[in-house]
């Protein structure tokens, strides 16, 4: 569902439905269909104009039985738009369907001012099939505001490894592999991030980043943004401020000391790069040391899937989570959402 405001965020209504399932189980993990990580995106030039996109699973059944024995599943790209401030949207459809037993995941669209190019990006997970398998960052493009869309072009493949407490082994839920996407409004030039181990050789994952200057035709090999080369970095966002300079949000573990299993030491930073983001030096603190082992266990202790940054002129403007005790003691408001200036 959709709600809009049109008093900055103060109050909120026109509620719409964009696609509604009947679940067969009480676990969404053994549902037949399951509508999932929804990103809605307002388009910068066209007035009353934005996008929502999402993933939805589609099982054999709502058997757990059935999904384990047949392990069988599609997962689709789907997609709606309104041209009227979300008073109305399209009939949702899928956009892209990489075929049995493969599907999207992560969702995102930006959108070039100076071209009204739609782009929507995901992580691109395949076990069976023709090649290529495995996780890839991929990206598909419209040229008429959703209306058709071309095939996906592959922006690299993921090594990316599941995130765990270097001292103690336990999993860390931190959404790795799942893109993050930004355009620069003045140049067109697109970013993709996301968490990959292939410089660590499988060992904990950096945040990286790939970038391309002709519409997303081709992409750059994929370069490291973070800075710990001992410990992990995880959950990452990238956007471009209206001075071109690119930004890259992301939680690390750098002050973890060898030994410690009582807390988990955590710390979000911001890296800034020129215009073209080939130099990642400028870093700035942004929040931290917390203790993230005080975050809701869900499957690993866990902040959020998507943190976001957003920019007004050339601030950076990081939306992200962090928790709130040193230890157990607080039993309620563990967890905070937060901004601030950068």
């Amino acid at each position: 569902m959709v709600v809009t405001s049109t008093d900055g965020g103060k109050t909120w209504g026109n509620a719409r439905l964009i696609k509604s399932d009947q679940g067969r189980s009480p676990f969404f993990e053994f549902t037949q269909f399951f509508n999932d990580k929804e990103s809605v995106t307002a388009d910068p030039v066209r007035a009353g104009t934005a996008y929502v996109v999402w993933d939805r699973t589609v099982s054999p059944s709502g058997s757990p039985d059935a999904n384990l024995k047949a392990r069988a599943f599609k997962g689709p790209a789907w997609f709606s738009k309104t041209t009227d401030g979300g008073a109305s949207w399209s009939t949702a459809r899928p956009i892209f369907d990489p075929g049995h037993n493969r599907q999207t995941i992560g969702n995102e669209v930006v959108v070039d001012p100076r071209t009204g190019a739609v782009y929507d990006f995901f992580d691109l997970f395949t076990t069976s099939g023709p090649k290529p398998l495995g996780d890839h960052v991929g990206v598909i493009k419209s040229t008429d505001g959703g209306a058709t869309w071309s095939g996906v072009t592959l922006v690299a493949n993921q090594q990316d490894v599941g995130d765990v407490d270097p001292n103690t082994g336990q999993f860390l839920r931190t959404g790795e592999g799942l893109p993050s996407a930004a355009v620069d409004p003045a140049t067109g030039q697109l970013y993709v991030t996301w968490t990959d181990a292939r410089l660590t050789g499988g060992a904990f994952n950096q945040v990286v980043i790939s970038t391309s200057t002709d519409g997303g035709a081709s992409w750059s090999a994929p370069a490291v943004v973070s800075t710990s080369k001992t410990l992990p970095s995880f959950t990452p966002t990238v956007a471009v401020n209206s001075a071109g300079t690119v930004g890259v949000t992301f939680y690390d573990l750098r002050n973890l000391a060898a030994g410690n299993t009582t807390t988990l030491p955590t710390d979000y930073w911001l890296k800034t790069s020129p215009a073209g983001g080939a130099s990642f030096g400028s870093e700035t603190h942004l929040a931290g040391s917390f203790n993230m082992l005080v975050a809701p266990n869900a499957g690993g202790f866990f902040l959020g899937d998507y943190e976001a940054l957003g920019t007004a002129g050339t601030t950076f403007r990081p939306f992200f989570i962090h928790t709130n005790c040193g230890d157990f003691s607080c039993t309620s408001n563990r967890t905070s959402v937060v901004t601030e200036s950068a």
